[in-house]
Protein backbone atom coordinates (compact mmCIF):
# COMPACT_ATOMS: atom_id res chain seq x y z
CA UNK A 1 0.00 0.00 0.00
CA UNK A 2 2.80 2.39 0.85
CA UNK A 3 4.47 1.80 -2.51
CA UNK A 4 1.29 2.69 -4.37
CA UNK A 5 0.93 5.91 -2.38
CA UNK A 6 4.53 6.92 -3.08
CA UNK A 7 4.05 6.24 -6.76
CA UNK A 8 0.87 8.33 -6.89
CA UNK A 9 2.39 11.21 -4.96
CA UNK A 10 5.41 11.33 -7.28
CA UNK A 11 3.14 11.24 -10.32
CA UNK A 12 0.89 14.00 -9.01
CA UNK A 13 3.92 16.13 -8.12
CA UNK A 14 5.31 15.66 -11.61
CA UNK A 15 1.93 16.49 -13.15
CA UNK A 16 1.55 19.59 -10.98
CA UNK A 17 5.00 20.95 -11.91
CA UNK A 18 4.38 20.12 -15.56
CA UNK A 19 1.13 22.12 -15.54
CA UNK A 20 2.82 25.06 -13.81
CA UNK A 21 5.73 25.05 -16.25
CA UNK A 22 3.29 24.85 -19.15
CA UNK A 23 1.33 27.79 -17.75
CA UNK A 24 4.52 29.80 -17.25
CA UNK A 25 5.74 29.10 -20.78
CA UNK A 26 2.38 30.10 -22.26
CA UNK A 27 2.33 33.28 -20.17
CA UNK A 28 5.83 34.28 -21.34
CA UNK A 29 5.07 33.35 -24.95
CA UNK A 30 1.87 35.40 -25.14
CA UNK A 31 3.53 38.29 -23.32
CA UNK A 32 6.26 38.38 -25.95
CA UNK A 33 3.74 38.22 -28.79
CA UNK A 34 1.61 41.02 -27.38
CA UNK A 35 4.56 43.30 -26.65
CA UNK A 36 6.47 42.78 -29.91
CA UNK A 37 4.41 45.23 -32.02
CA UNK A 38 5.02 47.89 -29.37
CA UNK A 39 8.76 47.51 -29.72
CA UNK A 40 8.87 47.89 -33.49
CA UNK A 41 6.10 50.44 -33.99
CA UNK A 42 7.33 54.02 -34.23
CA UNK A 43 5.16 57.07 -34.28
CA UNK A 44 5.55 59.66 -37.01
CA UNK A 45 7.04 62.03 -34.44
CA UNK A 46 9.76 59.53 -33.44
CA UNK A 47 10.58 58.77 -37.07
CA UNK A 48 10.94 62.50 -37.72
CA UNK A 49 13.02 62.90 -34.58
CA UNK A 50 15.44 60.25 -35.81
CA UNK A 51 15.74 61.88 -39.25
CA UNK A 52 16.25 65.33 -37.74
CA UNK A 53 18.90 64.13 -35.30
CA UNK A 54 20.82 62.28 -37.98
CA UNK A 55 20.67 65.28 -40.32
CA UNK A 56 22.82 67.21 -37.83
CA UNK A 57 24.99 64.48 -36.26
CA UNK A 58 25.39 62.18 -39.28
CA UNK A 59 23.97 58.81 -40.28
CA UNK A 60 26.18 56.78 -37.95
CA UNK A 61 25.20 58.68 -34.80
CA UNK A 62 23.42 56.89 -32.00
CA UNK A 63 20.01 58.49 -31.70
CA UNK A 64 18.83 59.13 -28.11
CA UNK A 65 15.41 58.07 -26.91
CA UNK A 66 12.54 59.89 -28.51
CA UNK A 67 11.07 62.59 -26.22
CA UNK A 68 7.38 62.86 -25.50
CA UNK A 69 5.40 64.11 -28.45
CA UNK A 70 4.16 67.68 -27.97
CA UNK A 71 0.86 68.94 -29.29
CA UNK A 72 1.08 69.50 -33.03
CA UNK A 73 0.40 73.11 -34.06
CA UNK A 74 -2.07 73.83 -36.82
CA UNK A 75 -0.54 73.62 -40.27
CA UNK A 76 2.15 71.17 -39.22
CA UNK A 77 2.49 67.39 -38.98
CA UNK A 78 3.91 65.21 -36.20
CA UNK A 79 6.69 64.09 -38.56
CA UNK A 80 7.74 67.69 -39.25
CA UNK A 81 7.66 68.52 -35.53
CA UNK A 82 9.81 65.45 -34.86
CA UNK A 83 12.39 66.64 -37.39
CA UNK A 84 12.55 70.05 -35.72
CA UNK A 85 12.87 68.54 -32.23
CA UNK A 86 15.57 66.12 -33.41
CA UNK A 87 17.60 68.96 -34.90
CA UNK A 88 17.17 71.00 -31.71
CA UNK A 89 18.40 68.15 -29.51
CA UNK A 90 21.34 67.42 -31.85
CA UNK A 91 22.47 71.05 -31.75
CA UNK A 92 22.29 71.20 -27.95
CA UNK A 93 24.54 68.13 -27.48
Amino acid sequence: MCQIFNKLSKTSYFWHTFKMNKFLLMFVFFGMILSSPMVFAKSAFCSGFEVGYKSIKGDLALVPLCPLEPLTPLGSTPYREGILKGQEVARSR
